[in-house]
């Protein structure tokens, strides 16, 4: 085992400066403050009272009679949570975190030092592995991190936990068991004593080598980040995912995950895969409901929490120069001339403005007829699109449908047929 100081040489820090070393009473972390203890710089021993266990307010009181006899200042926090608040590893890690992160600003410290091991760094990296075979979420934690305006330091990853008994007990470090570490119940401990010491077993450098896989994939993700971020879409509700499709799948998983952290989405692998297969469809739609969101893959584009229309109301318009109403708040009118946000030419007679209907057909400028719903599907108009477009019906026929790619049915434009110019403009100002 090495010095404290000889811990610490990699990170290159001020032999003065203060740390605030996270100790729980285990005996990680009792290691790694009599460790640190044989330095220079100014330590603060933060411990957490989650009040979780009965116990845990003797491995409190543990630590600050250790830190005690080491001549270490010691902080005590608690956890004061609501009764209704939920209890998890997740909200006690947060509550933790913001109670060393407050500790360091009190102590004017830039560094919390942790107490993990490699047999954390193994049993992670496999946790996560199995629970999502994320590959950005693969390379388990690093030596040096940032955490806001905070630098964490974990000096332990290249040692193994029967290092850190060793050294406690040559050393007659005290520390405290956790009696839940044999709940086999909870996913970690099943890993730690059923699948670990398998892997020891087969190769007795497994924590090394996981070591060096977890520095190397992340030096690799850092090289490969902006190679993918020159590939990730704007975040727009709209997406053009065909450029996309002559990347491999693989590519494609990546791009998409990153494209959809931008909207705070997240959604599980099947899902991924089951959006990535309808993009690459040359028709048809798929819609996905995920979480709070809701996804749509149609004719290679993506959507994502694209509007629903209002309902509109039937809305006569005459040819009379004026702005009405929509009731999503847009403003629509017929028109003698083009002076305004010309949509369409129409016949120059009074239409209806509505939302399409089962039956409706549309006259198409070659004096043909068809049914409007198998027109909108050869124009590749989404499904979620198709079911509340506004047109606009005229003697019982539609000579307008709002869709950007054709949105002029009635296209004669000699100059013995009288017209009207159809407008609309976003809001009423």
């Amino acid at each position: 085992m090495l010095s404290g100081n000889d811990l610490l040489h990699d990170f290159a820090l001020d032999p003065k400066a203060p740390l605030i070393v996270a100790v729980s009473g285990g005996v990680d972390s009792m290691v790694l403050l009599n460790l640190l203890s044989q330095t220079t710089h100014p330590l603060i021993a933060a411990t957490f009272d989650h009040q979780m266990r009965a116990t845990s307010g003797d491995d409190v009181q543990l630590v600050e009679d250790y830190a005690k006899q080491l001549g270490v200042t010691v902080v005590a926090g608690e956890w004061l949570r609501k009764a209704d608040q939920t209890v998890s590893e997740a909200t006690a890690r947060t509550a933790r975190y913001q109670f060393l992160a407050d500790t360091a600003h009190r102590y004017h410290s830039q560094y919390l030092v942790l107490a993990h091991h490699g047999d954390d760094q193994l049993e992670g990296i496999l946790l996560q592995l199995a629970r999502s075979g994320n590959v950005m979420a693969m390379s388990g934690m690093q030596p040096s991190r940032p955490l806001g305006d905070l630098q964490v330091l974990r000096p332990l990853l290249h040692f193994s936990k029967a290092d850190l008994h060793a050294y406690a007990e040559k050393h007659h470090v005290p520390y405290s068991v956790d009696q839940t570490n044999a709940d086999d119940t909870i996913a970690r401990n099943r890993v730690r004593h059923l699948v670990t010491p398998v892997l020891k077993d087969l190769n007795a450098g497994v924590l090394l080598h996981t070591q060096r896989f977890s520095e190397s994939l992340e030096a690799l993700i850092q090289l490969a980040t902006p190679g993918l971020q020159a590939l990730v879409p704007k975040p727009e509700m709209r997406t053009d995912w065909t450029s996309l499709l002559k990347q491999t799948a693989g590519v494609q998983r990546l791009v998409l995950e990153q494209y959809l952290q931008a909207f705070h989405i997240q959604i599980p692998a099947q899902v991924i895969t089951q959006v990535l297969q309808a993009l690459a469809q040359a028709k048809g739609n798929k819609h996905f409901d995920v979480a709070k969101h809701h996804l749509d893959a149609a004719y290679g584009k993506l959507y994502v929490d694209a509007p629903r229309a209002i309902r509109q109301p039937e809305l006569p318009l005459s040819v009379d120069d004026t702005w009405h109403e929509l009731a999503d708040g847009r403003m629509i009118g017929l028109f003698h001339d083009a002076r305004n946000a010309t949509l369409a030419y129409v016949p120059a007679k009074p239409v209806v403005i509505r939302q399409k209907v089962a039956g409706d057909y549309v006259a198409l400028p070659n004096g043909h007829h068809k049914k409007l719903q198998p027109w909108l599907i050869g124009q590749k108009v989404p499904q979620f699109r198709r079911d509340d477009l506004l047109v606009a019906d005229q003697d019982f026929q539609l000579v307008w449908v709002e869709i950007p790619t054709h949105p002029e049915l009635f296209q004669t434009r000699q100059t013995d047929i009288i017209q009207a110019v159809l407008a609309l403009k976003k809001t009423g100002k």
